[in-house]
């Protein structure tokens, strides 16, 4: 019984060892802790990176390993809103009403031009 028992925990760790193993991308889980802090200095030492590589483009998912990105989206929600959370983007507009409502100015603006033409 007790043979069996050990048995069991034994395997159970080595099933947890492989699924953590296969979610962090086949890397070797690090006991590394990440917070929104320590997401936010990632993203932003990426982009000081590219910019002193000459490329003119935001850090990308494909940039970072599994277990940052997770932890990134996580922290910081999806992509787009990671980056401006970091400061490499602007915010978008809050506000989609007032988005609505410029675009149908401009909308009818350009008809009034057309019909003065």
């Amino acid at each position: 019984m007790r043979l069996r028992r050990a048995f069991e925990q034994l395997r159970f760790c080595c099933l947890t060892a492989m699924r953590a193993y296969f979610l962090f991308g086949g890397t070797s889980v690090k006991n590394e802790k990440y917070d929104a802090e320590i997401c936010i200095r990632l993203l932003r030492a990426k982009q000081e990176q590219l910019v002193l590589s000459g490329e003119s483009r935001y850090p990308q998912r494909s940039d970072f390993d599994n277990g940052q990105v997770v932890a990134i989206k996580a922290f910081l929600g999806p992509w787009p809103r990671a980056l401006e959370a970091a400061g490499l983007k602007e915010e978008r507009a809050n506000d989609p009403k007032q988005l609505n409502r410029e675009k149908r100015m401009r909308a009818k603006m350009r008809r009034r031009e057309e019909t003065n033409k």
